[in-house]
């Protein structure tokens, strides 16, 4: 079964605390016993999330969220929202999380598909539903419209969903362009009048289109999504394993359409685990939060040890820079008696002269008076 991977996003509390790709900081409740888990739907697709004639929400994913909260001894609940405040796109179409999780609204959002570009930037749980896509064109398929050559097409998709242009990419089915539809009423109204060619979504029935012929997958199943920081799956997977192991899980699938209606769900195949591994499963969650905390540790110990690293080496700085003026001060007052000393004897030589070249002088003047009498 697929589990939450464990990697640089432990890692990042040594860098930036700051949001990735620019979005604001997620803001996390407070985890206490008495924390309620809020789980976000839009309630308008059955079987798996509607509201039922008393206005609650329903459906096979809330039988699923409920359950594996009572295995987990959690407090859950379910709120609804526009779906865009759990995925949307960037203005470059690419996908990006909704507000509504990205700044704590709620916690979670069930029922999404895991896909390479999500996973860049939100956590997942284990899958709890197999996914596949497909197109829809108008009635007939008047267009012939070829999933195997689109080249030029015009492929509409919902905001935020993950059958978007990175989704064909991955599964090599290049030349398209795209045009996003913010739900699946635009979409719809996008292909009956010629806009685009056909819609690309999880849905295999959509009424008033045909579906073509064949089934596409880039994902890996539906999961709740969560932001990087969120520890719902460290409760979530141990607890939704043991879901499995009972054979609750595959009650819950089986009694989705009488409960429910619609069609039947597309449940995930699980090799059973065995006791064994639930508990590693446990202990593998208890590991992560050691290493968290002993990352957090090393982190502040080792700010610690850089501030009295510093403090030491000025200090050390301090000592070799007091020498040196000690030294300067000595070297300049040896300088300077020695300069005196020279200056002094040149003092004495030049009145030595001073006084011989008087005496010449004197004697020169005597001379030459003697010789103008003569």
């Amino acid at each position: 079964m697929r589990m939450l991977r464990v990697t640089a996003v432990v890692l990042a509390s040594l860098t930036s605390a700051g949001a990735c790709m620019g979005f604001k900081k997620h803001v996390l409740a407070q985890e206490t016993e008495e924390k309620v888990w809020t789980f976000s739907t839009n309630a308008n697709r059955r079987p798996q999330y509607y509201l039922d004639e008393s206005g609650n929400v329903a459906g096979f994913g809330v039988d699923i969220v409920n359950a594996v909260c009572k295995n987990a001894g959690k407090k859950c609940q379910f709120q609804v929202d526009a779906f865009q405040q759990c995925v949307t796109n960037s203005e470059d179409g690419s996908f990006r999380p909704g507000n509504g999780l990205v700044e704590g609204k709620f916690d979670a959002c069930p029922g999404y598909v895991i896909s390479a570009d999500r996973e860049k930037l939100c956590a997942f749980t284990a899958p709890f539903l197999a996914t596949s896509a497909h197109f829809c064109v108008k009635e007939g398929n008047p267009a012939n419209f070829d999933p195997t050559n689109l080249d030029g097409k015009k492929i509409t998709h919902l905001e935020g969903a993950y059958t978007n242009e990175a989704c064909l990419q991955q599964l090599g089915m290049n030349g398209a362009q795209f045009l996003i539809a913010k739900g699946i009423d635009e979409a719809v109204e996008n292909v009956k009048t010629g806009k685009a060619d056909a819609i690309f979504s999880p849905r295999t029935r959509i009424p008033g289109l045909d579906a073509v012929p064949g089934s596409y997958n880039c994902g890996e199943g539906v999961a709740v999504m969560v932001m990087p920081d969120s520890t719902l799956p460290e409760w979530w997977n141990p607890a939704f394993q043991q879901l499995v192991d009972s054979g609750e899980y595959a009650d819950i699938c089986e009694q989705s359409v009488s409960r429910h209606g619609g069609p039947p769900v597309k449940r995930v195949q699980f090799a059973a685990a065995t006791t064994g591994e639930v508990k590693i499963e446990a202990e593998k969650v208890e590991i992560q939060k050691v290493v968290e905390e002993k990352i957090e540790e090393t982190k502040k110990v080792a700010e610690e040890t850089v501030c009295d690293i510093k403090q030491v080496v000025e200090e050390k700085l301090e000592e070799p820079k007091k020498v040196v003026e000690e030294k300067i001060a000595e070297i300049k007052e040896v300088v300077q008696d020695k300069l005196e000393e020279p200056k002094k004897v040149v003092g004495e030589k030049v009145a030595e002269i001073k006084e011989v070249v008087g005496d010449t002088l004197e004697a020169t003047k005597q001379v030459i008076e003697e010789k103008i009498d003569e």
